[in-house]
């Protein structure tokens, strides 16, 4: 395996986590126990301790676009001086960043994945992530977007500001970029037939797994089981304005969280992209799965 990195994209709220947990008892020996605020494999792409490490001085003292032009620059850093593969999440959509390249680094970039969610579902469970109203929420998934990560105070976060634009341009800036070997993944398909997608991300990847390894990986990251640990043990990652993090976790939430007005608001808004990965048909009807 190379020492690249292999990027885990999404649009928040569209199964990243889970795929993160799976790789981590796939990368770990089978007996090995493993906890959710132990995710094998490397942090956020947006992760200021990690730029910051790999500049050598704080990214305080720049400027947001200063730093946008310069994470390329990291993960390639990163990339050269790594002896092993390794698997970042990553929620920016895939731009280019001025004088830096790519967002985030062809040069640095081996085979990864992007995950896909229907935006219906999306739109529900990130308003529990953010702490906002539905409404607000689909306003912010429309374009231009929304910044995510920036302090309200001004403040300095632990994470650099993400760059995401509406819900489409972020799925079309990354599975329409020829410059990056992207697996298309779909939410629902990883719940529905989860050994399939499961198997076909391994292999994407370069992971050695066997079947036998891929299905124990499943078994210990059911939903259930992550509700459970949530539950005696914070997970780290949880926003602080989300009751929780493993809310759900299924397909269709939609059809008794939104009203037909959102709906219809979201779908005159993503119709294009919502029939293209089979979300809707052709005449704007979303479908169930």
């Amino acid at each position: 395996m190379s020492s690249k990195i292999h990027w885990l994209a999404s649009y928040p709220k569209s199964g990243n986590t889970w795929l993160r947990l799976v790789l981590s008892h796939l990368m770990r020996e089978p007996a090995q126990e493993t906890s959710l605020n132990d995710i094998a494999g490397g942090t956020i792409a947006t992760d200021r301790m990690w730029i910051d490490r790999a500049l050598g001085f704080p990214t305080s003292e720049l400027l947001p676009d200063e730093i946008l032009d310069l994470r390329p620059a990291v993960y390639r850093w990163t990339a050269d001086k790594a002896e092993r593969a390794q698997f970042h999440k990553i929620h920016d959509a895939c731009l280019s960043a001025g004088g830096g390249g790519w967002l985030p680094s062809v040069e640095a970039s081996g085979p990864g994945v992007y995950l896909v969610r229907n935006p219906l579902d999306v739109a529900v469970s990130f308003a529990s992530h953010l702490g906002r109203t539905i409404d607000k929420t689909i306003t912010a998934m429309e374009p231009p977007g929304m910044e995510m990560g920036r302090s309200p105070q001004g403040g300095i976060t632990v994470h650099l500001p993400h760059v995401l634009p509406g819900w489409s341009d972020h799925v079309v800036s990354w599975i329409d970029n020829p410059h990056f070997d992207m697996l298309l993944v779909r939410y629902e398909d990883m719940l529905a037939q989860p050994a399939e997608w499961f198997g076909r991300i391994a292999r994407h990847l370069m992971l050695d797994a066997a079947e036998s390894d891929v299905a124990q990986a499943i078994e210990q990251t059911r939903f259930e089981r992550l509700q459970e640990q949530e539950a005696q043990e914070p997970f780290k990652e949880k926003p602080l304005a989300a009751e929780r993090f493993f809310r759900k976790g299924i397909a269709g939430d939609w059809q008794q969280s939104l009203s037909p007005a959102q709906v219809e608001r979201i779908v005159a808004t993503h119709r294009p992209m919502m029939e293209r990965l089979g979300y809707c048909d052709g005449n704007g009807k979303p479908q169930v799965m």
